[in-house]
């Protein structure tokens, strides 16, 4: 008995060391008109889940090519209303756009300035 009590509890251990809570999407840029994959890669990654309407903490990492370390990295905050998932970064005018609903109407700003059109997952 003892020994199937320390097995279930070594089994429920292992899954909760592997079973992370948090968000994470994977955005790829894209030519919406040819639907081809571009070579810019964001990923977004938080350690608590979404909750509506509030700020949360959440980092941002550009990746170039097949690069395997990020081109930029960014710290932030990251809110959902509706649909709607809007990224700030601290330093300011460099955010990420997207609607979970529609995964390929994401944008990338940097600088205030338009990165491209990204489709998420």
């Amino acid at each position: 008995m003892f020994k199937n009590i320390l097995m279930v509890s070594a089994v429920i251990a292992l899954h909760a060391a592997f079973t992370e809570a948090g968000e994470k999407f994977i955005c790829s840029e894209y030519d919406p008109n040819t639907e081809a994959l571009q070579q810019k890669t964001v990923v977004l990654t938080s350690k608590t889940d979404l909750v509506e309407g509030k700020k949360l903490p959440f980092k941002m990492e550009v990746y170039e090519g097949a690069s395997t370390f990020p081109e930029s990295t960014f710290e932030g905050t990251a809110k959902v209303s509706d649909v709607h998932f809007s990224f700030s970064a601290k330093t300011g005018k460099t955010g990420f756009r997207m609607y979970l609903d529609e995964m390929n109407q994401s944008s990338l700003l940097i600088s205030g300035k338009n990165e491209g059109q990204y489709i998420c997952r």
